[in-house]
């Protein structure tokens, strides 16, 4: 069931309360939806997994085939759902840029983008790393935690293991 927030966004934002995924409708009628996955199973096996609880992976889809023309409201709406998500303090998001189609790099500089100019900025840290397995294959991943998280040591900690884990691997 959708349910419409009465968040201070550019455009309206619903949230499917049976799935947890946010949308709205630009005005140029182009559908997104935010979606915020649990990822607290991939730190399972880091030495601080039974701490790390409230960690999530942030996936933005635009559902409209049609191209539109670009639209500064968009970004702003995001970062207006990212900043709703944020009001509970123990949450975080890791991030890893799909590489799939070669264009992680620029996913990775319109997330950076948003960061920069997130009205959250000053309330949020975020680490970066990237795991380079071969000449042609670089997974770009960040970690973003509110600085009042109460577990932002072991959030850091797990993440290191995380990607020191994924390093040893072959994710081609």
């Amino acid at each position: 069931m959708k349910k419409a927030l009465n968040l201070q966004c550019p455009y309206s934002v619903f949230l499917d309360t049976d799935t947890f995924i946010y949308s709205f409708n630009t005005k140029n009628q182009i559908e997104y939806n935010v979606l915020f996955a649990s990822m607290s199973a991939l730190f399972d096996d880091t030495s601080v997994g039974s701490e790390i609880k409230e960690i999530y992976t942030i996936s933005i889809n635009k559902l409209t085939n049609s191209n539109e023309p670009f639209d500064s409201d968009v970004g702003k709406t995001i970062d207006c759902i990212i900043g709703n998500f944020f009001a509970d303090k123990e949450k975080s998001i890791i991030y890893l840029c799909d590489n799939t189609d070669r264009k992680q790099s620029k996913r990775n500089l319109k997330f950076e983008r948003w960061y920069q100019q997130s009205i959250m900025k000053k309330s949020l840290t975020k680490i970066d790393r990237t795991i380079n397995i071969d000449d042609e294959n670089t997974h770009i991943t960040s970690l973003i935690y509110h600085n009042e998280n109460p577990f932002k040591s072991s959030l850091e900690q797990g993440y290191y293991e995380v990607i020191d884990t994924l390093s040893d691997k072959d994710l081609k």
